[in-house]
């Protein structure tokens, strides 16, 4: 009985301690996406497009930032004239598109419950989550539609305030 009991209480210890490197993990991704804007882009602020000098959100020159798990090939390009730019809900913890290109000057349109899936501007965990401002994308906590016209190029990232720490998150890339 007691090789049984000791077996379970070290499968017990290893699944925490797996939990423990998963949540370390989540802060060092979140580190790592903070380092990779400002190492990119030489500006922390370019996350919403309001980087210093116009080199630093030129989208060809620049390394595509780690923002809300969106790698360069996660992107949907929705630039060409009357291409769909609605951000939905996928299942109830995910964006479809999540990681979407629009060119400066163009409109990204949200629709969901905004009361269930309350939308907020920013990353949602990490030592840079919370609001990144400027953003045309402002929180949404009621409503089921809101538009956002992005004027200048930069990374947009947001997130559900209730699911983005299960990954309902994604960002707006805009290019010039």
């Amino acid at each position: 009985m007691k090789r049984v009991c000791f077996a379970a209480v070290f499968s017990l210890l290893s699944a925490c301690e797996h939990s423990a490197e998963d949540h370390s993990q989540h802060g060092a991704d979140a580190a790592r996406d903070a380092e990779s804007v400002e190492a990119s882009t030489g500006d922390a602020d370019a996350v919403t497009g309001d980087a210093a000098g116009d080199a630093a959100t030129d989208d060809a020159a620049a390394t595509v930032p780690l923002l809300n798990d969106c790698r360069e090939a996660d992107y949907v390009d929705r630039r060409e004239e009357g291409a769909a730019r609605t951000v939905v809900p996928r299942g109830s913890t995910g964006y479809t598109p999540r990681c979407v290109i629009v060119s400066a000057g163009q409109t990204v349109r949200f629709e969901m419950a905004f009361g269930t899936h309350p939308l907020v501007p920013g990353v949602p965990h990490g030592s840079s989550a919370g609001a990144s401002t400027p953003s045309p994308i402002v929180a949404q906590r009621s409503g089921d539609q809101f538009a956002a016209t992005f004027a200048r190029a930069g990374y947009y990232p947001f997130y559900c305030d209730t699911h983005g720490h299960v990954g309902m998150a994604g960002v707006v890339r805009v290019v010039p």
